[in-house]
């Protein structure tokens, strides 16, 4: 792809994206069978990235644009710890999720998606940030460019958090 990438906030009128978006970032090993895309309506893990997003204070996001259309976003929710997901620690403490589409991966846009995020989290006052990821993604190398550091290791999968400070 050729395009310029532009990085902008999340509007609401983009938020129905995040369903989709979500499903994308389901990290699937080489050989295994999508699953069904209704997966992200069905089961509760999966809908606590998107369902409501905007609705709390840690909910924020930015969108990767390329001629107008969408091709990657990067958000954050920070989640009650009774409403945690894969990747929650605490409270305080937002998860983030990171999806681009297929034929844009490999170009840098999940990279600037993730700094434009962590900036933005800054700024709102949060002091760090969680996420989940399987040994096999090729995002956990971008995630440990990134400075992210495991905190859990749950054998396939990794708990890692950055300090935003």
């Amino acid at each position: 792809m050729t395009a310029a990438i532009t990085i902008r906030q999340l509007i609401a009128a983009d938020y129905p994206l995040l369903e989709h978006f979500t499903y994308l970032a389901i990290h699937l090993p080489e050989g295994v069978q999508p699953p069904p895309k209704e997966i992200v309506r069905t089961e509760p893990e999966l809908r606590l990235y998107w369902d409501g997003f905007g609705l709390s204070d840690g909910d924020l996001g930015f969108a990767a644009e390329a001629d107008g259309e969408v091709v990657g976003l990067a958000w954050a929710r920070n989640f009650p710890i009774d409403q945690s997901s894969y990747g929650t620690i605490d409270a305080e403490t937002p998860e983030i999720a990171v999806a681009v589409e297929p034929e844009w991966r490999n170009q840098g846009v999940g990279t600037q998606l993730l700094q434009q995020l962590r900036r933005g989290l800054k700024t709102a006052g949060f002091d760090r940030v969680s996420l989940s990821v399987q040994k096999t993604n090729p995002a956990l190398r971008l995630y440990s460019r990134q400075g992210f550091t495991t905190v859990t290791d749950h054998g396939d999968e990794l708990l890692m958090v950055k300090s935003l400070s």
